[in-house]
């Protein structure tokens, strides 16, 4: 065997042994599990006062609140099993 295809043999070796060594050894999480730690339900403001007047601009507007229940309601499905 020639000297440079054993040293690089060797280098190869070393390698995968060095990051064999770096393998977490915690249990996987499925992708559900690991959005449902992260997911938290969205929030909005809306009351009877914003159908008649929001000049501060401080209200959701409909379309945005039933979107938003959607995604919660979504959620909630998705993660309260």
């Amino acid at each position: 065997m020639n000297v440079s295809k054993g040293l690089a043999a060797l280098a190869m070796s070393l390698t995968l042994a060095a990051l064999s060594s770096c393998a977490s050894n915690a249990p996987a999480i499925r992708t559900t599990e690991a959005a449902c730690l992260d997911l938290k339900p969205l929030t909005y403001f809306w009351s009877e006062h914003c159908e008649a007047s929001d000049p501060d601009n401080l209200c959701d507007s409909e379309q945005t609140v039933r979107q938003i229940e959607a995604h919660n309601a979504y959620v909630k499905g998705l993660c309260e099993q």
